[in-house]
C-alpha cells in the first residue's frame, strides 16, 4: 500500500471568477501528475512506484474524459484548486482500483459509456472507475447526446438502440451504489467533490418518442 499523508491543510475552493473550469483542471492534472509520476518518487520503493505508475495512467484516463467541453458545465467548481495543491507538504495516495477515477470517493464500480453522432457517424466512449454520482453525471450526459445525435441515419439507428439500453443498464447499476463517501486516506482525485448529477434523460427521451407521432400527424394533414 502505497504511503498516506497523515496532514494536510484544509482544502481551498477555486474563486468563482477566476479561471476557466478547463483551466483549472489543465493545472490540477499538471500537478498531480508531477506529483504521482514515478520519475518524480526515485526514493520510494518498488512496489509504491508501481502504484504510482498505475495512478498515472488512471489520472490521464480521468483528465482525458473530464477535458472534454461536454463537460466543463459539470466540473464548474469541484476541481481540485492549484492552490491547495501546491500547499501539500507529501504527495497523499492516489485512487485505488475500487475509489472513483474522478473524485477518489467510494464505493466505485467500472462503467462503460458511449454515445454517437450520425454526421459524421462517429462514436465516443467512457470507460472507467466511477462513484454513483460522477457516473451518474457522466452517463446522463452521453445518454442525452446519443438520444438527440445518434438516430438520423439508417444504419446508425439500430446501433444507437443498443447504446441507449447500454447507457441504460449502467445508470441502474450506478443507482445501486452507496451514496459516495470521500476516503478517510484523503486521496488526491482531479475533483475535490462527486458530480451532481447532472439533468435527467426522460424530457429528452419523451420528445424523441413523440417525434414519429407528430410526424404522422402532419403527414396526415398534408394528404
Amino acid at each position: 500500500m502505497a504511503p498516506v499523508l497523515s496532514m494536510i491543510e484544509p482544502t481551498c475552493m477555486i474563486e468563482p471568477h477566476g479561471p476557466s473550469a478547463q483551466d483549472n483542471l489543465a493545472e490540477a492534472h499538471r500537478r498531480l501528475a508531477r506529483r504521482f509520476h514515478p520519475d518524480w518518487n526515485g526514493d520510494r520503493g518498488l512496489d509504491e512506484r508501481k502504484c504510482l505508475a498505475d495512478a498515472t495512467i488512471s489520472l490521464q484516463a480521468a483528465y482525458g474524459v473530464l477535458q472534454d467541453p461536454l463537460y466543463a458545465e459539470l466540473i464548474d467548481g469541484r476541481v481540485v484548486s492549484p492552490t491547495y495543491l501546491a500547499r501539500l507538504i507529501d504527495w497523499s495516495r492516489p485512487p485505488a482500483s475500487d475509489e472513483c477515477m474522478f473524485c477518489a470517493s467510494s464505493p466505485a464500480c467500472e462503467i462503460w459509456s458511449e454515445h454517437q453522432h450520425s454526421f459524421p457517424r462517429q462514436r465516443f466512449s467512457v470507460n472507467g472507475v466511477m462513484c454513483r454520482d460522477c457516473g451518474r453525471s457522466i452517463v446522463r450526459k452521453k445518454q442525452r447526446r446519443t438520444l438527440w445525435s445518434g438516430w438520423w441515419t439508417l444504419r446508425g439507428f439500430a446501433s444507437n438502440a443498443l447504446l441507449v439500453v447500454q447507457n441504460a443498464k449502467e445508470l441502474a447499476r450506478l443507482s445501486r451504489l452507496e451514496a459516495p463517501r470521500p476516503s478517510q486516506d484523503r486521496v488526491l482525485g482531479l475533483l475535490e467533490q462527486p458530480l451532481s448529477y447532472g439533468e435527467t434523460v426522460w424530457p429528452r427521451a419523451l420528445i424523441l418518442a413523440l417525434l414519429p407521432l407528430l410526424a404522422g400527424v402532419v403527414a396526415a394533414g398534408l394528404l
